[in-house]
């Protein structure tokens, strides 16, 4: 119940984040105008009134409270029974509640109130609402609410406050303690006088305490996903494996929380250099040393697991208490009855804060358990005592004092674990509360359980900084981790860094000598970052939101079968009966025509300019009798004149044959013969390579003064798109054919519109967005997830001729690029020629697997992702893409809307599990009507369930992530044992040396394949093969390491910039 900046409040529908958006945001909470919000607020209130005005018996109303409930009250003396209730349980004492928490309160009270069966006064919902907007907030006691008759004391200062009884109710307001009277006279708010149930109505219930609770559970969700950081860079600085959190193992123990845990943690642990990857199952056995972890880094899922499902536990609990009436008797207006009941009771609250003690107690026990392995050198493998930084002089103890600092910590918390919501009294108020939930003193324990594990954490985090650190010196030689760790947690060794003003450096750890840092100073602001700031939680953001969402997430659906159904993803809109994949270009050139619709060279050419000259082509191809369903065929380069012809075509309801410029006469043939061009679209120069054929009726040269423009110049330049159904093919983009014969793909219009109107939601393109296109437009991606998107989208298309490093990187500034699409190589010959991204603000690689270590050190450098979705073009080409929300380092992402995707055993077709390796099959509306007039190909790539074989290995992770391995046919048979390519290449990516890598199988008579590799190394770089070799060794297993390397000055590359294995092949 919310927009950008309001929280509207009706009842129901509030979550613990509107909640801290309100309290601690400043953001403002209105009553909502829903219908029947104020109706039945009215129509209860008026009940009451009646029910006064009759002497009808309702407790609270017409009696006395509680223990005097017998005591009848005279309509008289109705209001000041209400009024009285205040003064007589001002009583509380201690410290002030946080303001804050009174402000969570507030709003809690206001939307119990909002449903309408308390018999309260519209007025004073308002009123709680004003206060809370004004910035006006009651001063409350701490101690005096036992959790029965809900939170009776601590809720009187609230009423008496907002109603401006006396000046005995103190307020804050901007910084300055007040009477509420005075207060109130100062702002011109009149005071307000309570009427029978509404002194109740406010103090009756558990608004206080689950106020408490809402701002406790945010913070605690927010610690818990620092803490799993803490771990990870811990696990790098013990030299951890991650095969402890391998699917595998939590499939065959399905308790949502601990595949969460064990889910995370290997994602956090990605990339690692410090941390052993052992995922394949094998084991780096080293003398002396462990064949495993210890328990407190083998068994983190099964230990953490617990307090994640406790944690989401304690989160529902609570949101439901947020939406629900609290107060006591409720009134049904509908059917004239009262009905007394116990919704104050807050047991739900007392206990849920009693066990999220006891969690944060047992978080913090696990994190003393690493801490201790870390300091003895005993159980650290390798690292000094205590963490000494420079251990060359003698005096230094490194961490020797903060470890005690810690332990004095653990053990309150442990301590503060214990339950309050047993030992309540049994004689409450006169034994009439002889039940009661010690709510409040249980949430109130549970904040100060809160200040101690952010003071804890704040520790924890310099171990974990200066920890890795030591690591990397014995592994890199220096002690900066900025190069060794996962960057899923180098965001939170930055922020450390930052916090503490004390930058990484080569050369010295985070504390070199004892003597050169006020420790306790770095812990205060680390602190205070936990407690009030944002730069921790935005390093561990991708956590806390996955945290957030595990009730969502595939990862906490506990089921004993191991086999995973396809990703789901949002239902598609239904198609239309009509389309045109033009349709975009004319809403363009109808509702905003002069917006640039295309930058070429220095030239514009808006929407409405655009849309007359297509409709110019349109209707000469209409005079030539080309007509619906007729091949055109595009041989053309990226300028404005491939555009203007593909959209003419679409118009026209023809089908637009994109052919590369590249292909020599033999292979037009073959193209043109294949797919019956009518006509074909070229310049001059490319129409003369074009050979002569029977179905080919009209070559059309665009810049010929005799050809096509003369034609254009007589044609009009008024039309409308072809209306086409959804499943009419629309384009033919064919194959490169590097595995055989060419083969036409063919997209439906419903293909292309579904695609460009999910790569425009995705990727969020905006109408003021500058997109770059250098890659062909003949190409699938160039075309649809460029070109039609952009158009889509109704933003600016760049378009340039190729890549160009040098005109590329001018194109960027002069345009004011904001959107940039490449290839890995793109962005590898990028990484070290520009200083700063400028103007673009995302970044999109496609057409072939990103190394991690490429998209790693690009992060690094722009402090953006280097985005990443996956798709064919005979999936349209997009199908999954890894999100801007929650994006995960090395996925190709989820399915997009109206697509399934999942991975099956190459041989027998079964559904595989999370974490194991298989065929990518891909099933939606984005697949293919099917190659050009070849059923038998179609057949086998499109099975009869309508899934797509993708030809790509790949796996799905448990929150339904996929990750590509490497293409089938790419897959190197090392006697029995499979060498998937990419995870070579991304091993020797993570080399300085090298720029460049292609690995591939070379046939050998003993083994079958054997791994070979050709290597281009970066600029000035001197390293040789049996260094690369090691280096490889070090990080996998033997049989995957290349036996053959060559150093080579460059890789054989096609027209869209991807590696040319079958030629590497060929040469061995």
């Amino acid at each position: 119940m919310k927009d950008t900046d309001c929280v509207r409040v009706e009842g129901t529908g509030l979550s613990i984040e509107d909640v801290v958006r309100v309290c601690r945001k400043g953001a403002r909470a209105e009553l909502s105008d829903a219908a029947g919000v104020r109706a039945r607020m009215r129509a209860s209130r008026d009940m009451v009134s009646d029910a006064v005005e009759q002497q009808e018996p309702i407790y609270g109303v017409t009696t006395g409270f509680g223990g005097m409930a017998h005591v009848p009250i005279p309509r008289e003396e109705a209001a000041a029974l209400q009024t009285n209730m205040l003064w007589y349980h001002k009583t509380g004492s201690g410290r002030l509640l946080a303001l804050d928490d009174v402000r969570a309160a507030m709003l809690l009270r206001a939307n119990s109130l909002a449903q309408g069966i308390s018999g309260i006064r519209v007025e004073l919902v308002e009123r709680l609402l004003d206060f809370l907007n004004r910035g006006v907030t009651p001063h409350v006691p701490e101690h005096g609410s036992i959790g029965a008759s809900g939170d009776l004391v601590p809720l009187a200062y609230i009423a008496g406050s907002i109603t401006g009884l006396d000046d005995a109710f103190h307020v804050d307001h901007e910084g300055e303690t007040i009477g509420a009277r005075t207060l109130g006279a100062r702002l011109g708010i009149e005071p307000m006088a309570l009427e029978p149930k509404e002194g109740l109505a406010l103090m009756n219930g558990t608004s206080v305490m689950t106020g408490v609770a809402a701002t406790v559970v945010h913070d605690a969700e927010r610690l818990l996903a620092v803490a799993m950081h803490a771990h990870a860079l811990f696990i790098q600085a013990l030299r951890g494996t991650n095969q402890s959190f391998h699917p595998f193992i939590h499939r065959h123990k399905p308790h949502r929380g601990q595949r969460w845990a064990a889910n995370h943690m290997f994602d956090l642990l990605s990339g690692s250099q410090l941390s052993l990857d052992q995922v394949h199952g094998r084991h780096l056995y080293r003398e002396g040393e462990l064949i495993q972890d210890r328990y407190s880094l083998r068994c983190l899922p099964q230990f953490l697991g617990p307090i994640v499902d406790g944690l989401a536990c304690i989160r529902a609990q609570v949101e439901v208490e947020i939406n629900s009436v609290t107060d006591n008797p409720l009134i049904d207006a509908d059917n004239h009855a009262a009905y007394n009941g116990g919704n104050f009771l807050g047991q739900y609250i007392g206990v849920a804060m009693d066990q999220l003690r006891y969690y944060l107690g047992l978080l913090a026990k696990h994190l003393d358990v690493q801490i201790a392995q870390l300091v003895a050198p005993e159980f650290s493998k390798g690292l000094p005592a205590s963490l000494i930084g420079n251990t060359e002089r003698s005096v230094n103890m490194g961490l020797k004092g903060l470890q005690l600092s810690a332990n004095s910590l653990m053990p309150l918390l442990g301590y503060y674990g214990n339950t309050l919501a047993d030992r309540f009294p049994t004689h409450a108020e006169q034994f009439n509360q002889n039940i009661n939930s010690q709510g409040l003193g249980s949430a109130n324990l549970a904040r100060r359980s809160i200040e101690l594990l952010q003071q804890y954490l704040a520790m924890c985090l310099v171990f974990a900084v200066q920890a890795v650190d030591l690591r990397t010196k014995l592994v890199a030689g220096n002690y900066d981790a900025s190069a060794s760790l996962s960057l899923a947690t180098l965001a939170t060794y930055r922020a450390v860094r930052e916090l503490t003003d004390n930058p990484a450096r080569p050369e010295r750890a985070f504390l070199f000598n004892d003597d050169e840092r006020v420790l306790d100073a770095d812990i205060r602001r680390i602190t205070e970052d936990l407690a009030h700031g944002e730069l921790l939680a935005s390093a561990v953001s991708d956590t806390l939101a996955s945290l957030r969402d595990i009730d969502r997430a595939r990862a906490v659906t506990p089921t004993p079968t191991p086999t995973p159904t396809p990703t789901p993803t949002p239902t598609a809109t239904p198609a239309p009966s009509t389309v045109n994949v033009a349709e975009s270009l004319e809403r363009g050139a109808r509702d905003y025509p002069e917006r640039v619709a295309v930058l070429f060279e220095g030239a514009t050419l808006s929407y409405g300019e655009l849309d007359r000259r297509v409709n110019r082509l349109a209707n000469t191809l209409r005079e030539l009798g080309v007509g619906r369903g007729d091949r055109v065929a595009l041989l053309l380069p990226n300028t404005p004149d491939f555009v203007i012809a593909y959209l003419g075509i679409q118009k026209r309801g023809a089908i637009a044959v994109s052919v590369s410029p590249a292909l020599k006469p033999a292979e037009l043939e073959f193209l043109l013969g294949d797919c019956t061009a009518k006509a074909i679209l070229s310049t001059s120069a490319l129409l003369a390579q074009v050979p002569e054929l029977d179905s080919l009726e009209h070559r059309l040269a665009v810049d010929a003064d005799e050809g096509l423009p003369r034609l254009l110049a007589a044609a009009s330049d008024a039309a409308r798109a072809e209306p086409m159904a959804w499943d009419d093919p629309c384009a033919i983009v064919y194959s490169s054919g590097t595995t055989g014969v060419p083969k036409g793909a063919t997209l439906s219009h419903g293909n292309v519109i579904s695609n460009t109107r999910a790569k425009r939601r995705y990727l969020d393109i905006r109408p003021d967005d500058r997109l770059l296109l250098f890659m062909p437009l003949f190409h699938c991606f160039g075309q649809n997830a460029v070109m039609n998107a952009s158009l889509y989208a109704g933003a600016t298309l760049v378009l340039m001729r190729r890549f160009e490093p040098r005109r590329v990187l001018s194109t960027i500034a002069e345009a004011g690029v904001t959107m940039f699409f490449g290839i890995p190589t793109t962005f590898a010959v990028l990484l070290d020629r520009l200083e700063s991204l400028g103007s673009i603000r995302y970044c999109f690689s496609a057409a072939a697997t990103l190394p991690v270590e490429l998209e790693r050190r690009w992060r690094e450098r722009f402090s953006i992702p280097l985005h990443q979705g996956y798709g064919l073009t005979e999936t349209s080409p997009f199908a999954s893409y890894n999100h801007n929300e929650r994006y995960k380092l090395g996925s190709i992402g989820t399915p997009i809307e109206g697509t399934e995707m999942k991975i099956v055993d190459v041989e027998t077709g079964a559904d595989l599990s999370a974490g194991e390796t298989g065929e990518i099959l891909i099933r939606g509306e984005n697949v293919m009507l099917g190659y050009w007039r070849r059923p038998d190909e179609t057949r086998a790539m499109i099975d009869a369930d309508g899934w797509l074989h993708s030809g790509d290995a790949g796996r799905m992770d448990l929150d339904g992530y996929f990750y590509l391995v490497d293409r089938l046919k790419d897959m190197i048979n090392v006697g029995g044992l499979k060498v998937y390519p990419a995870e070579v290449e991304g091993v020797l990516h993570q080399h300085p040396a090298v720029a460049e890598i292609a690995v591939f199988g070379v046939e050998d008579a003993f083994l079958g394949e054997q791994v070979h590799a050709h290597v281009v190394l970066a600029e000035g770089a001197d390293v040789g093969v049996a260094e690369l070799q090691r280096f490889c060794r070090e990080r996998i297993a033997n049989f995957k390491v290349p036996t053959v390397m060559h150093l080579v000055d460059e890789l054989p590359k096609g027209r869209t910039g991807k590696v040319l294995k079958r030629l590497l092949r060929k040469r061995g």
